[in-house]
């Protein structure tokens, strides 16, 4: 009984925060049910970055693609990730900026990202004329255990 009640507390909290708790098979089934909407999703710290390419010559314009209903992972650095599947990253600091800068999580540990839904396609590799339903989260800097390294106070080009 103890456990339920602090579930409800953390349920609680999360929404006075505007934060909704999804599961990411909640995410995967259906990519577009969240989008625009701040989430709270629990899983594994994944490094994305030795994702293997499939090696061809891509077929197709890209003109007018298929959109397939088949989830495919959103390309990024990094993500979260359960039995269930895994979803890329996007970190934006304060402005709007994209870092691409990997967090100080370890392969696996256990995590908790709260940002917000962006439901997107993403581009087979090999054949341009075919899309897949995908998604990520988009995730504040501060947010997450990123040690940015400061800009120097003159930047080279400036000297």
């Amino acid at each position: 009984m103890l456990v339920s009640g602090c579930i409800q507390q953390i349920k609680d909290t999360e929404k006075q925060e505007g934060y909704q708790a999804v599961t990411i098979k909640e995410l995967i089934n259906d990519t577009t049910k969240y989008d625009g909407q701040k989430v709270s999703v629990m899983g594994e710290f994944t490094d994305m970055r030795g994702k293997l390419i499939p090696e061809c010559v891509p077929i197709g314009t890209g003109e007018n693609p298929e959109i397939r209903e088949e989830y495919k992972v959103y390309p990024s650095v990094w993500g979260i990730s359960n039995q269930h599947g895994e979803i890329g990253v996007d970190v934006v600091d304060e402005n709007g900026v994209h870092i691409s800068t990997m967090p100080d999580y370890k392969e696996g540990q256990e995590i908790e990202l709260k940002g917000t839904i962006r439901s997107t396609t993403v581009a087979d590799y090999c054949d341009k004329d075919i899309r897949y339903k995908s998604m990520y989260i988009e995730v504040n800097a501060k947010d997450v255990d990123i040690r940015l390294k400061p800009l120097p106070k003159i930047l080279p080009q400036d000297k």
